[in-house]
């Protein structure tokens, strides 16, 4: 999806995309319309900065379904790569 939106101003600094990124991801996350794998999507950083955007903004984080099933992932992942090495 694109989504236009007209140059915007905070201060004397202009908007960047990555900063409208970052926002829409926090505010529909913060909504609970989205779950953290797409809010992290939608910013286009690593978990862990998008989780430092969220604590910025005292917002707090939501534990869903999708973010059990990504953790267990990553975790037969890395048991993985350990038993391997």
């Amino acid at each position: 999806m694109t989504i236009e939106l007209p140059d915007i101003k905070i201060g004397d600094e202009p908007l960047t995309s990555q900063q409208a990124r970052i926002e829409l991801a926090c505010a529909l996350y913060a909504q609970w319309k989205i779950s953290m794998k797409q809010a992290v999507d939608i910013a286009a950083m690593p978990r862990i900065f998008f989780w430092e955007e969220l604590g910025k903004r005292k917002i707090p984080w939501q534990f869903t379904p999708e973010d059990l099933e990504h953790d267990l992932q990553v975790l037969k992942e890395l048991n993985a790569e350990k038993v391997a090495a």
